[in-house]
């Protein structure tokens, strides 16, 4: 039970320093310039960020339309070999019957 409680001792202090690292990196980032070009530097992050996430999806888009194209165009092909299959098993002669008294 004692191993339990430094567990969660260990935790609490990592957590601890790395929440005040991340206070000191923002500090650091964003205390040097005044309001206005703080605003400015957000509005520019965001911005840039969201024309990421634009060209992330789109090419996620492409991708997809891909992966189904590839999917359809195989299915597809499987459904002719099994009615290629389907056709030549039926054209096939039927097996006799053993014949017991042979």
């Amino acid at each position: 039970m004692g191993n339990s409680n430094g567990n969660r001792d260990i935790k609490f202090g990592l957590g601890f320093i790395l929440g005040m690292a991340a206070g000191l990196a923002v500090g650091f980032i964003f205390a040097p310039k005044p309001g206005g070009e703080a605003r400015e530097l957000i509005k520019e992050k965001i911005s840039d960020t969201g024309e990421k996430v634009k060209e992330i999806a789109a090419d996620v888009s492409g991708t997809v339309q891909e992966i189904a194209a590839d999917v359809s165009s195989t299915v597809q092909e499987a459904i002719g070999d099994r009615k290629k299959i389907y056709r030549k098993t039926w054209k096939q002669p039927k097996i006799k019957p053993y014949n017991k008294e042979l």
